[in-house]
């Protein structure tokens, strides 16, 4: 279990996978937007993927969702996303 100063509230964590989909959806738990933010990072099983296309961007969409989007939905590609939202005092 991590350990962390008295700045941080809170820490929620998950990762979703992109199955010939545009668009992920992660509920979480209720946050303050302004006290928030969302850190994540990809990977590909397609050694060929072209970054720009296949890897999503993500955002705090409101204060219960995030939401993952990328611009093509190849077959061949199915990012695997790991995130983290951290809720600050």
């Amino acid at each position: 279990m991590a350990s962390f100063g008295s700045g941080v509230k809170s820490v929620q964590r998950g990762t979703i996978l992109f199955v010939n989909s545009l668009t992920a959806i992660v509920t979480i738990t209720a946050v303050v937007l302004a006290k928030s933010v969302l850190i994540f990072s990809t990977n590909t099983t397609n050694a060929a993927a072209e970054p720009d296309r296949d890897r999503p961007m993500g955002e705090i969409t409101d204060t219960t969702t995030l939401t993952f989007t990328r611009t093509t939905a190849s077959g061949t590609s199915t990012p695997t996303v790991a995130w983290q939202v951290i809720e600050y005092y």
